[in-house]
C-alpha cells in the first residue's frame, strides 16, 4: 500500500506542474513576449519601440555667427510614460532658417537624436532660427537659436552740413558678415529723419540700393534746414544710424584756413589752422603728424576769441597728416581738413621710378600703345626718406630703337607727394630683349643732377607662345549635380618671355572615346581607346565617318562558338594613346556582325563646356572653368585649344587630357561605365 501511495502522490506532483506549465504557454500566446509589461507597443518598419510621451529640445549654444564659422548641437530627448529613454526612434528635425545637418535622426540608447546647426553660406542675416523636432504621435517641440555677426556701417565724407556751403555728403554703405567679409549683392535701404532738440531736414537720393562687391552702397545726403538729422541704414538684420549737424553758412563749426583741402606744408615751415566757432567756448585740434604750436604735443585746446579759434601746425616729417578740430564740450561736433607735408626740394636725396606695365605694343596704323612712369623723389635715408615736393625731374631715354618712341613730359616738378608722372609712347618698331631704357633724374636748385633711377620698356608685344593648366581638384558647380567644374587657366607670353594681355579663344574637342567599366575594387578597367569618328571635325555625318562596331549582345559570339576578343599590344600611337586590336578569329561560316548607329562618337558636347573667349591680365594669366557630364568622367579624352592673335601673328596652345573624376566618387564606387559600351569598332 506505502507503494502503491507514493506513486500516486508522485504522479499528483507531475499533473500539477504540467499543468502550470500549460497556463504560462497559454497565458504566453495570449499576450506575447511583453504580456506582462504595463507599455503599449508599436512597431514601425519591422521594429518595435516602447511608446513615447515627451520629447524635449536643447542646444549646446544659443547663438551662431551668421558666416558660418561656427555651430550648435540641437538634442532631442525622447521618454516613455515612465520617463524612461526610449532608443530607436525616428526623430524629425526642420528649422525656420539656417542650415542642418540632418533631417532626420534616430535615438541611441539614452534617448537622444542629434543634428548640428549652422547659419549656412546662403543667408547672412541676422536672424532668429527655429529648429523644429517632432515624433510620430507626440506635439512636437521647438527651440530659438540666434543667428547673429553681421553689420552695417555708414561712413561720409564730411561730418557735417552747411547750408550755403558744403550742403551735401557722399555717403557710404558697408555690409559685413561676422568675420568682417562683405557681403554681395543684399538690399539695404536707407532714410532720414530730423532728430534730437532742434530737427534738421535732410533728402537721400537713393533711399535702397543693393550691395556691390565690395559689399557697399552709396548715396547722396543733401541739407534742407538747420538742425539735427539722423541717416538710418537698414540690412542684412541690422540697423546703423549716423546724426549729422546742419548749419548755416556762418553760423558753422567749420574750418575756414586752410581753405581747400588737401591742403599743403613743407617740413620745418608752419601752417596756421582756423575754425568758425560761433557758439563754442573752447576748441581742440589735433593731428595725427606733427605737433601744435612750437611744442611737442599733437593736441592742443584753444580758446574761441571773436568766433574763432586758431593753432599753429609744423612737421620735421613728410606724410599726410589728418587734422581735425573738435568742440572741446561736444565731441560729435567737428571738422577736418587734410595736410600733405614734404620735405623742400633743396633736401632731396633719392628717387625711385616705377611703370604700370613692363612691356607695351609697337604703335601702329594710328594706335598708340603707352605706359604710365611714375617717379617719386624723397630724402636720405637718414633723414627719414620724407617725400620731397617742388623738385626738378628730367625723363630721358636711352637705347632707343629708331621707331619713334617719346616720353612726355620730359620735364616736371614734383607735386605735394613728392611723385610726378610721365607718358611713355612706344614706336614702330620692336625693341630687342632689353628694352628701352627710361631713366629719371632729380635736380637741385642750381640744375646739377642729385641722383636717378632707371626701368626699361620693352617694346614687342608678338604672342609666343600660349600655355594651358588644369587646377588639381575637381569639383561640382552645383552639390549633388550630374556635372563637374575642372578649374582651368591660360598664360600668354611675347617672344621674350613677357606677358601679354590679350582675347583668347577657347574650344574643346573630345579626342578619343574609351570603352570600360568601373570594376569591383572601384577601379575603372579600360577596354579600348578610340578616336572620335568625326574625323573633319564639322559636326556633319560625312560618309565613312560612322565606323561600324560589332553587334551584341556581348561578348559577341556565333553559332559555331567563334568569339572576338579586345587585346592590347601595349602599342601607343603618335598622339601616345594605348592602341587596341580586335581579334577575330571566323570559319567560314561565320556570322560575326558589324553594325552602324548612324551618328557621330562621341557627341561633341561629351568635350564638355567653357568660355568662348577669356582675356589675359597684366601678368599674362587668364582663368577659366571647363564644365562636363559626370557619365563622360575618365571615358573621354579632350583637347583643349586656346588661340590668339597678336599683330596679325596667331599662336595657338593645345592640352589634352583625360577628363578627371572626383575622387570621392570614384573611390566609392558612385560613377556609371563607359557610356560608349558596347560600342567597339570594327579593325
Amino acid at each position: 500500500m506505502d507503494c502503491v501511495a507514493e506513486a500516486l502522490r508522485n504522479m499528483k506532483s507531475m499533473i500539477n506542474k504540467i499543468a502550470i506549465l500549460l497556463i504560462i504557454v497559454m497565458i504566453g500566446g495570449c499576450g506575447g513576449s511583453d504580456a506582462f509589461s504595463s507599455a503599449s507597443s508599436t512597431s514601425s518598419g519591422g521594429t518595435t519601440t516602447s511608446s513615447v510621451t515627451s520629447i524635449s529640445l536643447a542646444t549646446t549654444s544659443t547663438s551662431v555667427k551668421s558666416d558660418n564659422s561656427n555651430s550648435a548641437t540641437v538634442t532631442a530627448t525622447v521618454l516613455d510614460t515612465s520617463n524612461a529613454a526610449v532608443s530607436g526612434v525616428t526623430v524629425t528635425f526642420s528649422t525656420s532658417g539656417g542650415q542642418l545637418s540632418a533631417s532626420s535622426a534616430v535615438t541611441d540608447d539614452s534617448g537622444q537624436a542629434a543634428v548640428v546647426f549652422s547659419s549656412g553660406t546662403s543667408d547672412p542675416t541676422n536672424r532668429t532660427a527655429t529648429v523644429t523636432a517632432t515624433v510620430s504621435g507626440v506635439t512636437p517641440v521647438q527651440i530659438p537659436i540666434i543667428v547673429t555677426g553681421s553689420t552695417l556701417t555708414i561712413a561720409s565724407d564730411v561730418p557735417s552740413l552747411i547750408i550755403g556751403g558744403t550742403d551735401t555728403a557722399q555717403l557710404t554703405v558697408t555690409a559685413k558678415d561676422a568675420s568682417g567679409v562683405a557681403v554681395y549683392n543684399t538690399a539695404v535701404t536707407l532714410s532720414v529723419a530730423g532728430s534730437g532738440a532742434s530737427p534738421g531736414t535732410a533728402t537721400l537720393t537713393p533711399t535702397s540700393g543693393t550691395t556691390d562687391i565690395s559689399g557697399q552702397v552709396s548715396a547722396t545726403l543733401a541739407a534742407t534746414s538747420p538742425g539735427t538729422v539722423t541717416v538710418k541704414a537698414t540690412g542684412l538684420g541690422y540697423t546703423a544710424t549716423q546724426d549729422f549737424v546742419i548749419t548755416q553758412t556762418g553760423a558753422a563749426f567749420v574750418i575756414t584756413s586752410p581753405s581747400s583741402s588737401p591742403a599743403t606744408l613743407q617740413t620745418g615751415q608752419n601752417l596756421t589752422v582756423t575754425v568758425s566757432a560761433p557758439t563754442q567756448a573752447n576748441v581742440t585740434f589735433t593731428s595725427t603728424l606733427g605737433t601744435w604750436d612750437g611744442g611737442a604735443n599733437s593736441l592742443v585746446t584753444k580758446a574761441v576769441s571773436g568766433g574763432t579759434a586758431s593753432a599753429v601746425l609744423t612737421s620735421t616729417k613728410g606724410g599726410t597728416a589728418t587734422v581735425q578740430v573738435t568742440d572741446a564740450s561736444d565731441p560729435t561736433t567737428y571738422s577736418t581738413v587734410t595736410v600733405l607735408i614734404s620735405a623742400p626740394s633743396s633736401q632731396a636725396a633719392q628717387i625711385a621710378l616705377q611703370s604700370n606695365v613692363s612691356v607695351v605694343a609697337p604703335s601702329l596704323g594710328g594706335t598708340q600703345s603707352q605706359a604710365t612712369f611714375t617717379a617719386t623723389v624723397r630724402t636720405s635715408v637718414a633723414s627719414g626718406s620724407d617725400i620731397v615736393s617742388g623738385a626738378p625731374v628730367a625723363f630721358t631715354l636711352s637705347n632707343t630703337t629708331g621707331g619713334g618712341e617719346t616720353i612726355s613730359p620730359a620735364y616736371g616738378i614734383t607735386d605735394s607727394s613728392g611723385r610726378i608722372t610721365a607718358t611713355f609712347t612706344s614706336g614702330s618698331l620692336s625693341s630687342d630683349s632689353t628694352g628701352v631704357q627710361v631713366t629719371a633724374t632729380v635736380y637741385d636748385g642750381s640744375s646739377n643732377a642729385i641722383t636717378s633711377a632707371s626701368k626699361n620698356m620693352i617694346i614687342n608685344q608678338t604672342a609666343g607662345s600660349v600655355v594651358i593648366g588644369t587646377g588639381t581638384t575637381v569639383g561640382e558647380p552645383v552639390i549633388g549635380g550630374a556635372l563637374y567644374a575642372l578649374p582651368m587657366s591660360v598664360v600668354v607670353a611675347d617672344s621674350n618671355g613677357n606677358p601679354v594681355q590679350t582675347t583668347v579663344t577657347l574650344s574643346a574637342w573630345p579626342l578619343y572615346y574609351r570603352t570600360g567599366y568601373w570594376d569591383g575594387d572601384c577601379a575603372a578597367v579600360v577596354t579600348g581607346t578610340w578616336d572620335n569618328e568625326d574625323v573633319n571635325r564639322n559636326l556633319q555625318n560625312d560618309a565613312g565617318e560612322d565606323v561600324p562596331y560589332l553587334a551584341g549582345p556581348y561578348p559577341v559570339t556565333v553559332t559555331t562558338g567563334v568569339g572576338a576578343t579586345i587585346g592590347d599590344a601595349m602599342v601607343q600611337d603618335g598622339n601616345s594613346q594605348e592602341e587596341y586590336t580586335l581579334d577575330i578569329a571566323l570559319d567560314p561560316a561565320g556570322t560575326l556582325t558589324f553594325v552602324t548607329d548612324n551618328k557621330l562618337t562621341p557627341a561633341n558636347s561629351a568635350a564638355g563646356t567653357l568660355l568662348g573667349t577669356v582675356t589675359t591680365d597684366a601678368s599674362g594669366v587668364a582663368n577659366f572653368t571647363l564644365t562636363y557630364a559626370k557619365e563622360y568622367a575618365i571615358w573621354v579624352r579632350d583637347e583643349i585649344k586656346a588661340s590668339t592673335t597678336v599683330l596679325g601673328t596667331e599662336t595657338t596652345g593645345i592640352l589634352t587630357f583625360t577628363l578627371p573624376a572626383l575622387q570621392e566618387e570614384a573611390t566609392k564606387c558612385l560613377l556609371d561605365n563607359s557610356p560608349f559600351n558596347p560600342k567597339t569598332p570594327a579593325p
